[in-house]
Formats: structure tokens, C-alpha cells, sequence
């Protein structure tokens, strides 16, 4: 990273990675200092340059801390600082996040607070190269926008002091980062199936389908796959039955992405053609190629 001493929150950075390596033992000084320059790099500047070195150094070495040991498991806190346990506190309740870095994770992150009710007030969302042995920080780096990268996030939300509230909370965040893990994780999986179904429809259509409806429908699927929408979960259904007797069952078996057997957010989702309304589950009977809903 480049310094720009032009910058006025320069000098409170450089000021605050001094405290930190101060403060860590020597062998894990260096590492701290860096991690503390490139947490501030690219934060809003507005919000820095009104804080005292000594606090933003003590921002900077608590999510540190909470990084400095991981496995391949997602770390999750929101906690309130205080003087007494941290040196430092703040109006507002502290989230903290370290993950590996993946597509969707800060509106994700930001969707799950709003629902809650929440408001975020300040986000400083580096994306690092943490270099561990045995799963320790030896080094400090930049990203490399490769595997390995990690996002590290600290989310400055409305004050809750309610300690069960905030387990609920770190509950909730693990829960949508099992969910954005899975999305991204089965994402080229679930595109894999997109391609067949367009080979199916130029291919291999049934009888029953009109010849225009199934080219108009595999134009439409690769329109899709073709950045235009995102993918986040695909699942198998098998129909039987006719008249009152119709009926649809998941393959549970076969969900990919948030639909998955092992979310929670399948469990929602429901299996039954009866859940439907009247309309859509009459749709669902007809030969047509594709339905398209809104949940």
C-alpha cells in the first residue's frame, strides 16, 4: 500500500499502527502494525479523522485479536466495548466478522442487521492476505483477489446491551453466512444444471411442449446465465398424481445453494404442491417450460 501523507487521516493511522505494535508481544508486533495500516487503508476518511489514534488503535487490535487464530470456520462477536475490558467504548454495539472473502457477504451481513431492525452506521470491510501457521497470523499483506483472501469486518451498529439479544444476533449472522457460503460454494454446480436444462430444451424437448415455447425458453436460461441474474439455490421436485389428487415432492436430496438439505432456510420452503396458491399449482399442471414465481 502506498501512503498518501497528503492524507490528514495518514498521520492518525500511522500513529495508531505504532500503539498496536507496542502493545503486542515482539513476535507478533509486526503483523499487528500491518494489519492495523491496511484496516484503516481504504475506510471512509470522514470517520477517521475525528478519532484519537489510541481508539483507532484499539478498534484495530480487538478484531485483530479476534482474527489472530482461525480455522476454516467463519469467527462472528458483536459485543460492547468498554473502558474497563477494552480501553475504549463507543454508542454503538460492535460487530465483528473474519471469513474467508467470497461474493455477497457485507449486504448479506447488512440485510441480516436491517431485519432485525438495526441500523448500520459505520463499516470497515478490508479484504486481507492473513498468511497462518497452524491457523496463527505470521504476516500481514494485501489481498491478492485469489483463494486465501480474508475479509475482515468491523460493523459499528445500533447499541443493544442485552446479552441474549447479541448471542441471537451472532446466532443470525453464522446462520446467513452458512447461507452465503453455500450459494457461492454450489454456485458453478447449479450452473452446470442451467446448461443442461437449455440442452434439454433444444434438444430434447418433450412432445407435449410447444417447439417455439421450449427455443423461447432455452434463449431466456441463457440470457440468465449470462450475468444477468444471480443463482442461489436449485432443487429438484417430482410430480405425480392427477386432478385433486396432483401432487409435488422434493428431492431434498438434490438442493444445491440455499436450498440445500442442511439450511434452515429449506425447511421453509415448502414440498407440498398444496402450499401454492390455487393459481400457481393450476400453472404448475400445465405442459409449459418454464414458471416463474416470486417468493
Amino acid at each position: 500500500m502506498r501512503a498518501d501523507n497528503t492524507d490528514p487521516a495518514h498521520e492518525a493511522i500511522s500513529t495508531a499502527a505504532d500503539i498496536v505494535g507496542r502493545r503486542m508481544a515482539e513476535r507478533h508486533a509486526d503483523a499487528a502494525a500491518a494489519f492495523c495500516r491496511l484496516f484503516y487503508a481504504h475506510a471512509p476518511r470522514g470517520d477517521i479523522a475525528g478519532v484519537d489514534p489510541e481508539t483507532l488503535a484499539l478498534r484495530a487490535l480487538s478484531i485483530f485479536k479476534l482474527a489472530a487464530s482461525r480455522d476454516d470456520a467463519p469467527l462472528v462477536r458483536a459485543y460492547n466495548p468498554t473502558l474497563s475490558d477494552d480501553g475504549w467504548q463507543s454508542g454503538h454495539t460492535i460487530v465483528e466478522i473474519v471469513h474467508d472473502d467470497m461474493p455477497f457477504l457485507v449486504d448479506s451481513i447488512t440485510a441480516e442487521i436491517n431485519r432485525r431492525g438495526l441500523t448500520v452506521h459505520l463499516i470497515i470491510h478490508p479484504v486481507l492476505r492473513l498468511t497462518r501457521k497452524d491457523g496463527d497470523i505470521v504476516e500481514v499483506a494485501e489481498r491478492r483477489r485469489e483463494a486465501g483472501d480474508e475479509s475482515v469486518m468491523q460493523v459499528h451498529i445500533d447499541e443493544r446491551t442485552d446479552v441474549k439479544e447479541l448471542a441471537d444476533l451472532e446466532d443470525g449472522l453464522k446462520e446467513v453466512l452458512r447461507s452465503v457460503r453455500a450459494a457461492v460454494g454450489d454456485w458453478a454446480e447449479m450452473r452446470n444444471h442451467v446448461a443442461s436444462a437449455i440442452e434439454d430444451l433444444t434438444l430434447r424437448a418433450p412432445s407435449a411442449v410447444d417447439a417455439k415455447q421450449a427455443a423461447e425458453g432455452a434463449d431466456f436460461l441463457a440470457w440468465l446465465d449470462d450475468d444477468h441474474f444471480t443463482f442461489l439455490g436449485y432443487r429438484e421436485y417430482a410430480f405425480s398424481g392427477d386432478g385433486d389428487d396432483f401432487r409435488s415432492k422434493a428431492k431434498t436430496e438434490t438442493g444445491l445453494g440455499l436450498l440445500r438439505a442442511d439450511l434452515a432456510t429449506s425447511k421453509v420452503i415448502g414440498g407440498n404442491i398444496d402450499s401454492l396458491p390455487a393459481a400457481a399449482a393450476a400453472r404448475m399442471k400445465e405442459p409449459r417450460v418454464l414458471t416463474v414465481l416470486k417468493s
